[in-house]
């Protein structure tokens, strides 16, 4: 019997159940939306990143995850795409 192999197919499945979780999208907003929090801590308060604010934004989308369990929230959230172009406009403009 072939054990090493055998062992070794449980391993890439299980790699790939993990690389195919870590790349869904909602858990790829979660890694955005905490990532600018560690990029300062390593880098220092002091530099000046702008593309921080923007993933800072993210954390935002982090409540449409919810989205699915409350009425409330499907409705900030359909509130929040029909005006994303104002946001935008915003966003450019306070930077």
């Amino acid at each position: 019997a072939n054990w090493g192999g055998w062992a070794e197919k449980d391993v890439w499945t299980e790699v790939k159940s993990r690389l195919r979780f870590f790349f869904e999208i909602l858990n790829l907003v979660d890694l955005i939306s905490v990532l600018p929090f560690y990029v300062e801590t390593v880098v220092g308060a002091g530099a000046q990143f702008s593309f921080l604010r923007v993933l800072r934004l993210v954390r935002v989308f982090r409540l449409l995850k919810v989205a699915k369990y409350s009425e409330g929230m499907q409705i900030l959230a359909e509130t929040l795409s029909r005006s994303a172009y104002q946001l935008v406009i915003i966003f450019c403009f306070e930077g």
